[in-house]
C-alpha cells in the first residue's frame, strides 16, 4: 500500500489554482476535514474562463521574457457542451432567480457565464475565505528536512509585495493546462515572412480584416476562430493533420472559408503550400493547436515530468507514486466533460488523504502506468494523446465513484455529451449550440423547499417533462402546475425500478432520466446564526452558565421522547419552521438580548402564504411595505 495515514486524519493542504478544478477542490478537502490554502495568481477567481483584451508582446508566446497573460478566451467563445452537462453534480449549471438580468441564459452558454457560475460557486459554499488572490506560486518542492511527505511552497503577494515560504502536509495542483501554447512544425517557416500568432493570442476578428488567413488545427477554437474571422477577412483556410492529403472542401455557407489538409511548406514569397497541391499568398497563419502542461514551480526532481506533453508517471491521472497522496493533479485529462470529473477527482483526493479510502502501494501504481504506456505504445498512440480520452471518460469516472462511493455519471449527462459532440456538431457545426433536440429528458425532483421549486420552474424550460415529488404531500397527489404544460407536482416517490422508472405513491408511473434531491430545511439563518453565536461566546467567556452534563443529557431524551411518541421521524429533529421564533427567543432570553423583532417574524410568514399562493411572482410583486418601514426604522437604530 502507499504510505499509510492514520484514519480520517486532517492535514494542512496547499490547493494551486482557484479555476474550477481547485474551487471544487477546496470544498471536497473541506468537507473531509482538511484544512485548505488556495494560491490564485488572478484577482478573481475562474481561471481559464476569465476574459481579458490584453495579449502578450510575442503572438507565437515562445518568448521566455514575455509578460504572460493567462487567459485564451476569445471574445466569442461560447462552450460546446449544453450548460446541464457541463455543471458539478451537485451544484447545477442553471439560472438561478434573483441574478442579474444581464447573464446570458442560453444552454451553450457565453464564456462570461461560465465564469459567473464559478463565481457563484464559491459564494454558495463559503470557499473565498480560503483563497489567497493575487498570489504567486514560485517553488513547490518536497520539504526534506520537515519529514516525510512535507511540501515547502514559496509564492509572492504581488500587491503587498509578501514573500511566503511555508510548509504544507499535501498539494493539489490545479493550475490548467491552457496558457503555455503548442505549435505546429511547419517546414520553411524561419524565412516565411508574414504574421505567426498562436489562437492563444486571438481576442476579436477585427484586425484580420481583408487578409489571407490559415489556421492550423481541428479543435474546438480552430472551428470558432476560423468562422469568426471569416466574416472580416479576405480568406481563411484551415489546415489539420488528420485530413486526407487531397482534402480542399469550401464550408458550406461561406464563399471564403476553405478546409485543407496539412501545410506542406511555406516560403519567402509569402506563398503557403499544403498536401493538396494548392498554393495561396498568405497574411497570417494561426496555431490553433493546443497548449502544453506546463508547471514551471514544481521541483521534482525528475519524478515528475511533462514529455511531449505527457505528465507522468501519474497513477490514473491523479497521484505521482513517488510522492502519493502528498502530491496530486486534478484536471490533466482532455477531450472530457471537466468540472463533474474535477469533483470526482477531488472526492478521490480528499478521501485519500484523510485516510478513508486506501491507495495500491507505489509499486502497484507504478505496475499499472507501465502496463498503460505500454498499450498505447503498441497501438502506436504518441504520448502526447496519453491523457485524451473522450468516451472512456465514462469508465473512469466510473472507477472514480466506486472509490469515493458515490453515484456514477448519470445517464441523461453521457447521452447529452455523446449525442453534442458525436453527431450534432459534425452535421449541424453552425447551429448545433441554439438548435437542439434532447427535450425528450424526464426529470424528478424532490422535495418542497425554495431549491425545488426554482430548479423545477428552470429545467422545465429545457426538459420534456418535470415531476416534484413530495413527503408531506397527500398520497393522491397529482397537480399539473399552472402555466406549464410539462411540470407535475406529486406524493412521494414509492419505488424505482432498474428499467428506469420511478412509481409514486399516487399510483403514477413514469420512465426518468434524472432524480435530483432538493432536501433540506428552512429558517431565517443568519439571524438564528447571529444569536447561536453570541450564546456559544458568552459561554466560552463564562458568564452564561450550561445546564450539568446530565441535566442537557435528560433534556435531550425527553425531547426526543416527545418526537417519538408524536410519531416524528428522527430526521425532522432539527426542522423548526415557525417553532424557531420560540427558540430564537430562548437563545435571546440566555444572551440577554431582544427578541426577534415582530416585523421579520410577519415578513417571514406572510412571505411563506404569498409564495404557495404566487409561486412565479412573489419575489417581485409584494404588499408588506409598512413591515419594511418597520424594518428600516430598527436598522437606523442599530446603525
Amino acid at each position: 500500500m502507499a504510505p499509510s495515514l492514520s484514519p480520517i486524519r486532517s492535514h494542512h493542504v496547499a490547493v494551486i489554482g482557484a479555476g474550477a478544478a481547485g474551487l471544487v477542490a477546496a470544498r471536497e478537502l473541506r468537507r473531509e476535514g482538511h484544512s485548505v490554502v488556495v494560491f490564485e495568481r488572478q484577482k478573481q477567481v475562474g481561471g481559464a474562463w476569465i476574459y481579458t483584451d490584453h495579449i502578450e508582446s510575442d503572438p507565437l508566446s515562445v518568448d521566455p521574457t514575455r509578460s504572460v497573460v493567462h487567459s485564451s478566451v476569445y471574445g466569442s467563445l461560447r462552450t460546446n457542451l449544453p450548460r446541464e452537462c457541463m455543471g458539478y453534480r451537485d451544484f447545477p449549471f442553471v439560472i438561478r432567480s434573483g441574478v442579474s438580468e444581464s447573464r446570458d441564459p442560453r444552454r451553450f452558454s457565453s464564456h462570461g457565464e461560465v465564469l459567473a457560475y464559478l463565481q457563484d460557486f464559491p459564494k454558495e459554499f463559503a470557499i473565498e475565505e480560503m483563497i489567497r488572490f493575487d498570489t504567486a506560486v514560485v517553488k513547490v518542492a518536497p520539504a526534506a528536512e520537515e519529514g516525510s511527505g512535507k511540501w515547502r511552497i514559496e509564492s509572492t503577494e504581488k500587491e503587498k509585495k509578501v514573500l511566503r515560504d511555508e510548509i504544507y502536509d499535501a498539494v493539489v495542483v490545479c493550475n490548467g493546462h491552457y496558457i503555455e501554447p503548442r505549435h505546429a512544425e511547419i517546414p520553411g517557416i524561419s524565412s516565411w515572412p508574414g504574421k505567426e500568432m498562436h489562437s492563444h493570442n486571438y481576442r476579436i476578428p477585427e484586425p484580420f480584416r481583408d487578409q489571407v488567413v490559415v489556421l492550423i488545427g481541428n479543435s474546438a477554437s480552430a472551428d470558432d476562430i476560423s468562422r469568426d474571422i471569416a466574416r472580416v477577412a479576405k480568406e481563411v483556410h484551415v489546415a489539420c493533420r488528420s485530413n486526407a492529403a487531397d482534402t480542399y472542401i469550401e464550408r458550406p455557407g461561406y464563399s471564403n472559408l476553405w478546409m485543407h489538409s496539412m501545410i506542406e511548406s511555406v516560403h519567402g514569397d509569402g506563398s503557403v503550400v499544403f498536401q493538396n497541391g494548392k498554393t495561396i499568398s498568405v497574411d497570417v497563419i494561426m496555431h490553433c493547436t493546443g497548449y502544453k502542461y506546463h508547471f514551471p514551480f514544481l521541483e521534482t526532481n525528475g519524478n515528475v515530468t511533462v514529455d511531449d506533453n505527457r505528465v507522468g508517471p501519474l497513477y490514473k491521472d491523479v497521484f505521482s507514486p513517488a510522492f502519493a497522496p502528498w502530491l496530486s493533479f486534478v484536471g490533466i485529462p482532455w477531450k472530457v466533460i471537466p468540472f463533474p470529473m474535477f469533483e470526482l477527482q477531488s472526492k478521490w483526493i480528499a478521501g485519500v488523504l484523510s485516510g478513508r479510502i486506501p491507495l495500491p502501494s507505489k509499486e502497484d501504481m507504478m505496475m499499472e502506468i507501465k502496463t498503460l504506456y505500454s498499450t498505447l505504445d503498441a497501438q502506436g498512440i504518441a504520448k502526447r494523446y496519453t491523457h485524451q480520452m473522450g468516451i472512456s471518460q465514462f469508465e473512469y469516472n466510473s472507477w472514480l465513484a466506486s472509490q469515493c462511493g458515490c453515484s456514477e455519471t448519470e445517464e441523461w449527462r453521457k447521452e447529452m455529451y455523446l449525442t453534442t459532440g458525436g453527431t450534432r456538431k459534425r452535421a449541424h457545426p453552425e447551429t448545433y449550440r441554439d438548435e437542439w433536440d434532447d427535450h425528450h429528458l424526464v426529470v424528478v425532483l424532490i422535495g418542497n423547499s425554495s431549491s425545488a421549486e426554482d430548479i423545477s420552474r428552470d429545467s422545465a424550460s429545457f426538459a420534456k417533462e418535470v415531476h416534484v415529488a413530495c413527503r408531506s404531500n397527500p398520497a393522491d397527489t397529482f397537480i399539473k402546475q399552472t402555466g406549464y404544460s410539462n411540470l407535475w407536482t406529486h406524493s412521494m416517490i414509492e419505488s424505482v425500478h432498474e428499467d428506469g422508472s420511478v412509481v409514486f405513491q399516487n399510483g403514477k408511473t413514469i420512465s426518468v432520466d434524472i432524480i435530483m434531491h432538493c432536501t433540506g430545511f428552512q429558517v431565517l439563518p443568519f439571524p438564528m446564526f447571529e444569536l447561536q453565536s453570541k450564546w456559544i461566546a458568552g459561554v466560552l467567556s463564562g458568564w452564561i452558565p450550561l445546564p450539568s452534563k446530565e441535566d442537557m443529557i435528560t433534556e435531550i431524551k425527553t425531547f426526543y421522547s416527545t418526537l417519538e411518541v408524536q410519531g416524528i421521524p428522527k430526521r425532522y429533529t432539527h426542522r423548526m419552521g415557525n417553532t424557531q421564533f420560540e427558540y430564537d427567543n430562548w437563545l435571546t432570553s440566555q444572551c440577554g438580548c431582544s427578541e426577534t423583532e415582530e416585523w421579520r417574524k410577519e415578513m417571514c410568514l406572510a412571505s411563506g402564504v404569498r409564495k404557495e399562493a404566487n409561486p412565479e411572482t412573489y419575489r417581485d410583486e409584494w404588499d408588506d411595505h409598512h413591515l419594511i418601514s418597520q424594518a428600516y426604522q430598527d436598522f437606523s437604530l442599530y446603525s
